[in-house]
């Protein structure tokens, strides 16, 4: 079964719609491409940053082409990804070789929107390249070294693959088993290009920034990217007939009580806590919970979301990325340790600001993850379903009595510090999240509405990572 509707695909007997391909798919991964083909694309920034070094980034990209849809690739897409929901086949038993394949459970108690975790699925895939580096690097070409002896760059084999110069057209496809519990989707996006391999050349080495299409018959188009000269205008086609972290200042109260009645996820030798030396939760279930908020924040900042009536709201100049604060985590923590019924009220506006969250777990056995992305789709998803600052982001007195305070707090452009902390208090799931400096102030803007990253240095928050619209603030 797939997700979406079924009367408006891109391709005729297709699976994705017009808007999940135009949208998600395509302005995810052009986005992408645009900005190595700009020369503005950072190399392992996070990386870099953590190990104390100026962060780098790599050298423009000559030829780099706008990737068109193709949906004799998303045919092909498609009768491997139904094969695998016709089975029901569990995410942890499938052995899938392909590069830019995800499989995952969804939406355990029925209210997640499951084309939006597909394309955060995607976003994860296309992000490990801001924590880690490509290491063939010359003034020639960049290439993909694959996994050696000396080189690990494993993770970011999808990224390559999908960011290849010489592929022209890309098809994806999605399926869904609903009888399973949770439900899972398959996801898969083939490029005609195929699959990258050690030693392949990503692209070669464009001698300046600016537009570096010498191919005949091509042209720039306003991203920076290679189009056929008479395309130039026009949207993105098919090929086919279409149908880490700083203080935080004055902390949280602490919970007086000493008895903890709450189960945390802990960590193991196979998933350790070496972030912080508070562990209660691992590194892994750290990073999930920053990506599922930056990830959110990001496409906020590049101008990809709507409000409750349907409008796109204005990209952000100022969005920071959120780094991860032990003491923060620490305070969320202790909060939860009693199974509180609600969050607290804080006693005065400079301390962190707190989204809290409780759940009765209905479907059997969710996991950690399953629970931290129910609860995050949960804090987010009234920008779709409530009034909130909309077109001006200016946050009133009003908002905060409403369900759009949990959206404008994770949304609120000057935080740059998170921690959080889940826990399960019987049949019940708690997470708290704490973030610095707080937001929801009344009469202040949520963010500066603007160009992506426009004002990160002119604001003293640090450098853009362009790919994200995000600011760098490590103050």
């Amino acid at each position: 079964m797939r997700l979406g509707e079924e009367n408006n695909t891109q391709c005729e007997d297709g699976t994705m719609t017009k808007n999940e391909v135009d949208c998600q798919m395509l302005t995810l991964i052009n986005t992408r491409r645009a900005i190595l083909a700009s020369g503005t694309q950072y190399n392992g920034f996070m990386n870099q940053l953590t190990q104390g070094e100026q962060p780098k980034v790599l050298p423009p990209a000559k030829n780099m082409r706008k990737l068109k849809w193709s949906c004799d690739l998303e045919q092909k897409a498609k009768t491997r990804v139904e094969s695998y929901a016709d089975k029901c086949t569990d995410p942890f038993d499938l052995q899938d070789e392909s590069d830019v394949f995800m499989t995952d459970y969804f939406d355990p108690d029925g209210i997640t929107d499951p084309v939006f975790d597909i394309s955060e699925q995607l976003w994860q895939i296309l992000s490990p390249i801001d924590s880690q580096n490509l290491t063939s690097v010359d003034d020639s070409a960049v290439k993909y070294s694959g996994n050696s002896a000396t080189t690990d760059e494993s993770g970011l084999k999808a990224y390559a693959t999908l960011m290849s110069s010489e592929a022209k057209e890309v098809g994806c496809s999605y399926a869904t088993c609903d009888t399973a519990t949770p439900k899972v989707f398959y996801f898969l996006c083939i490029t005609d290009k195929g699959e990258i391999q050690p030693g392949d050349t990503i692209y070669e080495v464009a001698e300046k920034k600016g537009c570096n299409c010498d191919e005949a018959g091509l042209t720039c188009d306003s991203s920076g990217l290679c189009v056929e000269a008479v395309n130039t205008t026009q949207a993105p086609t098919v090929t086919t007939s279409a149908a880490v972290t700083s203080g935080a200042g004055s902390l949280a109260p602490e919970t007086t009580t000493l008895l903890s009645l709450a189960e945390f996820p802990g960590s193991s030798s196979a998933e350790p806590s070496t972030w912080c030396t508070f562990g209660e939760i691992s590194d892994t279930m750290r990073m999930h919970m920053q990506d599922t908020h930056n990830f959110r924040r990001s496409t906020l900042a590049l101008g990809q979301i709507t409000d409750n009536t349907g409008a796109t709201l204005p990209a952000a100049t100022n969005m920071n990325y959120l780094h991860w604060n032990c003491t923060l985590e620490e305070q969320a923590h202790k909060f939860l340790r009693s199974c509180p019924t609600e969050g607290y009220q804080r006693p005065s506006d400079d301390l962190p600001a707190q989204n809290f969250y409780r759940q009765t777990i209905t479907s059997n056995e969710p996991t950690w993850r399953d629970m931290n992305k129910k609860t995050v789709t949960e804090w987010w998803k009234p920008v779709r379903k409530v009034a909130g600052p909309g077109q001006s982001a200016r946050f009133s007195l009003a908002h905060n009595s409403t369900s759009i305070r949990s959206y404008t707090l994770m949304g609120w452009a000057e935080s740059h510090q998170m921690g959080c902390s889940i826990a399960r208090c019987g049949s019940d799931w708690v997470e708290a999240c704490l973030y610095y400096p707080p937001g929801n102030k009344p009469g202040a803007l949520q963010y500066k509405p603007g160009k992506a990253c426009s004002e990160c240095n002119t604001l003293g928050q640090g450098p853009c990572q362009a790919s994200l619209g995000l600011c760098d603030s490590e103050k």
